[in-house]
This record gives C-alpha cells, structure tokens and sequence, in this order.
C-alpha cells in the first residue's frame, strides 16, 4: 500500500512536470510565432496614433462621399476604376470599374463634375476611349467631365488620390493604399488626408489648370498628338 503511494505520488509530479513544460513550450512558440495580422494591426495603430491622419477609410464609405460631393478631381496614372472595359491594357489591372457605377450615378444627375490629372504618357488615349465607351449613353459628358493631361516629367503622382469639393465648398481628399489593399477581392482602403495636405493638393490642382489646357472628351478623341 505504501508502495503504491509513492508510486501514485511519484506519477503525478512526472506528468504535472510534463504539462508545465508543454504549457511553456506552446506558449514560448506562439510568443515566437506572433499571428501576422496582430503585428500587422500593430503598425497600423502605432501609424495612426503619431500621425496627423485622420483615418483610413473604406471603399464603400469613399463610393459614399463620392455620391454627396459636388466637384471630383482625380489624379491618376490611369482610368481603370472608373471605367467598365480596359481592353488589351485589362491584363494585369485589378479592380476595373470599381467607381463606374457611382461616377455613372453622379454623371446622370448632372450635379457633380469631374476633372481628371492624367500623365501624358503612351497610354492616354486608350483610357480616353474606354471612358468615352463605358459611358456612351451619357448625353452632354463634355459640360460634366473634364481632362487636364500632365507632361510625364512633371507628374508626380504614385497612384491615384481624390479630391472632393463638397457642397458646402469644404474640400476632402484620400489617397488609395496599394501597399494594405488586396486589390484581388476589391478590398480597397483609403487614406484620408489633413488639412494641411488638402490645401497642399488644392494649390498643386489650381496650379495644374492653369499651366494645363482643358480638354473637352469630343476633342480628345480626334486628337492625334
């Protein structure tokens, strides 16, 4: 009987010694093997919290703003969000037509007009046609839309940001996030900007029309140069 007790007692420190040391392992592992995505939220709070951004956004809040807005200007390297078809240049681009539905909304009311910035480069004429084609049906798009095309050295722009004047006459704007955006599944997000950059953006908009001619789309699709 004593035996046994020994035996029994000696049993249960060896496996509440083998359990401690399991805990420890699995816990000292998963310290090791931190969950990517909380080190990934991590960087976006410590960026958030010693910055002056505002917020990041997402896409259906911006398609949102986008509808209650009264001006948009778009700086972009391409039309490939706002369009329905990008033809032979589809390969390779993601998300095509993601804004078609809302700028085609904004367009028919009438009430909202949008300025494009985009670099003149050997592409432009293609994206002029696609938009032309995607929105066909639209009657009076030379009164509603109009294109600035900037000289490829003097484009500064890495991706697309947008500009909002509101109604109110207050200008918002967010630049689009390539390096957090899984653009496979149209899980887009967008920076908003602070006021210093917006005045920033305003000035550089302002200055661009006035060094820039206004293109009209009926002229821009007989243009040859």
């Amino acid at each position: 009987m004593s035996g046994n007790f020994y035996i029994d007692i000696t049993l249960i420190v060896m496996l509440q010694s083998i359990i401690m040391y399991a805990y420890h392992f699995a816990t000292h592992k998963y310290k090791k093997q931190k969950d990517p995505l909380e080190e990934k939220l991590e960087i976006v709070r410590a960026i958030l919290e010693s910055t002056k951004h505002e917020k990041i956004l997402s896409l259906d809040k911006i398609k949102e703003i986008e509808l209650e807005s009264k001006e948009v200007f778009v700086f972009s390297q391409d039309m490939s969000r706002d369009v329905k078809n990008m033809g032979q240049f589809a390969e390779g681009t993601f998300n095509i037509g993601t804004f078609y539905q809302t700028v085609k909304n904004n367009l028919l009311t009438g009430k909202v007009k949008y300025t494009y910035f985009l670099k003149k480069d050997s592409h432009w004429k293609h994206f002029i046609h696609s938009f032309s084609k995607s929105y066909t049906t639209l009657d009076k798009l030379d009164d509603k839309v109009n294109f600035f095309l900037i000289n490829p050295e003097k484009y500064f722009f890495y991706d697309e940001i947008y500009l909002y004047k509101m109604i109110d006459g207050k200008y918002l704007a967010f630049e689009f996030l390539p390096s957090i955006s899984n653009e496979e599944e149209e899980l887009l997000f967008y920076l908003e900007l602070d006021e210093r950059q917006i005045n920033r953006l305003v000035a550089i908009k302002n200055n661009l029309i006035q060094k820039y001619d206004n293109k009209k789309l009926s002229l821009l699709l007989t243009e040859r140069n």
